[in-house]
């Protein structure tokens, strides 16, 4: 197995926000975070490299700038995978001019999200790969 090569996901700039929109949002989810745990994240934020144009996902986003509930669903978290994911995929098949049906693994890592039907069968589906390619959810790592 080789890796011939890697795409990153650049967000749209209406994802962006700076330090001051982070803290912002974690203090108006009291009584979540403590006074002492905000001064621990600011410390992290000042300290960690996070730059003043951090992205985080339009349901945070609108909850940060607009005052908007968060959009919480599954589908929101879903529409934000597709997003990312599919950008990422299509990115790297025309990059590497690989054909969706050439592809014989899909593995994808996401921490916090593990739906059903997979990101891989998305990834599958979104582009036609072969029913036989070996794909592997990773998550909770």
């Amino acid at each position: 197995m080789y890796l011939l090569d890697f795409t990153t996901f650049e967000p749209p700039k209406s994802w962006r926000l700076t330090s001051d929109d982070v803290m912002g949002i974690l203090e108006r989810q009291e009584p979540a975070f403590s006074e002492e745990s905000l001064k621990f994240t600011r410390k992290i934020l000042d300290q960690s490299g996070v730059g003043e144009e951090t992205s985080w996902p339009p349901s945070i986003m609108n909850f940060a700038t607009k005052g908007v509930p968060m959009d919480e669903t599954l589908e929101a978290a879903r529409r934000e995978s597709e997003t990312v994911i599919f950008d990422c995929v299509r990115k790297l098949l025309k990059r590497t001019q690989t054909r969706a049906k050439d592809v014989d693994f899909l593995i994808i890592n996401c921490s916090l999200f593990s739906p059903t039907p997979s990101l891989c069968s998305m990834v599958i589906n979104e582009f036609g790969m072969r029913t036989d390619v070996g794909s592997y959810n990773l998550s909770g790592m």
